[in-house]
């Protein structure tokens, strides 16, 4: 996951200087979080965030979302000193300790509505994945796979998906019952080239937990604040 990470980071990061179409959306984030599960305590991470989203028709799109975090690290950071915070932490933190945790999915989305007020487009999606934990339990990762829908910006600077599935991290390690999901993406109007990000998941169980389980599982929430370092090049260039 690690190497997928780098070459997926190098890949976004020269698509800033090619004419990229206006429908693709690419952001390599950097950010601090805040995660729990369940009742546990909330902990701090350094976090990096890899999602593009490329049209095959006026309507169909593919997309991938790679997400991965840190170990615990101690952070006080402020909007303010946020983006040079991330980035120090990013860089100076080992390889072994930046990537500890994270997941990936990767799916389809099919427009069916809007598409020219500032929030318009309306749109189907579905995706499977896979969550790797901070602590590895057996051979191999938690899998995870949804439907729902999505709505974002024309300018690709909001977004909000609800969707419904199952995922073996919520449901004690098995892929039994429903869960549902909420992702957020907002771009906070405090810089001129949108790079400010608050972002953010919640995932819960959304049915009862069937008798014979006798692992639960756990809910969980993330939220953090990052910067887009493809939409920050960008205003650098444009500078």
């Amino acid at each position: 996951m690690t190497r997928f990470a780098a070459t997926f980071l190098l890949v976004m990061t020269a698509r800033v200087w090619a004419q990229t179409p206006p429908e693709a959306v690419a952001r390599v984030m950097l950010g601090l979080e805040q995660t729990a599960a369940g009742s546990a305590a909330p902990v701090q991470k350094a976090a990096i965030g890899l999602f593009f989203s490329e049209p095959l028709t006026a309507r169909l799109s593919i997309w991938g979302d790679l997400r991965l975090s840190s170990i615990p690290v101690t952070v006080q950071s402020t909007l303010a000193t946020l983006p040079a915070d991330a980035t120090k932490i990013a860089t100076s933190l080992p390889l072994n300790q930046l990537v500890r945790s994270g997941e990936f999915l990767v799916g389809v989305s099919y427009q069916v509505a809007g598409g020219k007020s500032p929030w318009s487009s309306l749109s189907l999606i579905a995706s499977e994945g896979a969550a790797m934990p901070l602590a590895p339990t057996g051979n191999r990762f938690y899998r995870q796979y949804y439907g729902g829908v999505r709505v974002q910006s024309t300018q690709q600077t909001h977004m909000i998906d609800v969707s419904l599935g199952q995922n073996e991290a919520i449901t004690g390690g098995g892929l039994h019952g429903t869960v549902m999901r909420v992702d957020g993406f907002y771009a906070l109007p405090v810089t001129g080239g949108n790079f400010l990000y608050l972002f953010g998941t919640v995932m819960v169980r959304a049915s009862p937990r069937p008798p014979s389980i006798g692992d639960p599982g756990v809910d969980s929430y993330r939220i953090g604040v990052g910067v887009d370092v493809i939409q920050m090049l960008k205003a650098l260039r444009t500078n």
